[in-house]
């Protein structure tokens, strides 16, 4: 009897490599012989505008129905919670803490929410949250453009990784240019240690990441 659908929900900023994110990890899918099927939801991927895509294992088709999302993983609180209701009810969150106004809510000089607020409400809906300052830990591995590396890491650390972490981290570093393989395989191993379970109500200055 085959496994279950599982089905991520991938969103952030442009700039921040969302699909890239959700390219590695179809690639990992397939090489590990799981049925894959990966797509882009919206955005171009423009740096600064919202980006969000989807891949789901164990299935052909890339759509994920409202509700029906077994993980968010997002680089950018806001966007975790606009993508928020693609994701069921105890689902898994796992996001970067540190705000990235999106050029649209810039453009339009609206208000960006507490960051606790987001937190909570991703709680809320959530079985569990991973939150992170990934950003501070992507810098700490050498760049912080590594920060989809950084959520990958904690994805698989979080013990719910649809795929094992030696064939994604392969992929990463194969996808990588030779120069940039220690920061990406770093970033990669800090996410994955740092990623507990949160409680959202800490507030992010108090460390990278949060547990219990």
């Amino acid at each position: 009897m085959s496994a279950p659908p599982f089905r991520i929900v991938l969103a952030g900023v442009g700039g921040q490599g969302v699909l890239s994110a959700a390219r590695f990890l179809a690639i990992a899918g397939d090489r590990e012989g799981h049925p894959v099927a990966a797509g882009q939801l919206h955005g171009m991927a423009q740096r600064g505008g919202s980006v969000s895509g989807t891949v789901v294992f164990g299935s052909e088709s890339s759509i994920i129905a409202e509700g029906s999302g077994d993980a968010l993983l997002a680089t950018e609180p806001l966007e975790a919670l606009r993508s928020l209701p693609l994701l069921r009810a105890g689902g898994l969150v796992l996001v970067d803490v540190r705000p990235l106004v999106p050029a649209s809510l810039a453009l339009a000089r609206a208000g960006y929410p507490a960051v606790d607020t987001i937190l909570a409400a991703l709680a809320a809906r959530a079985g569990t949250v991973i939150a992170c300052d990934a950003t501070a830990l992507a810098a700490e591995a050498g760049s912080a453009q590594v920060v989809n590396v950084v959520m990958l890491g904690m994805l698989c650390g979080s013990g719910r990784a649809p795929v094992t972490a030696a064939s994604l981290l392969a992929v990463i570093l194969e996808s990588c240019a030779p120069a940039t393989r220690t920061v990406n395989q770093r970033a990669f191993e800090l996410g994955r240690s740092q990623s507990a379970p949160a409680r959202a109500t800490i507030p992010p200055e108090e460390t990278p990441c949060r547990s219990p």
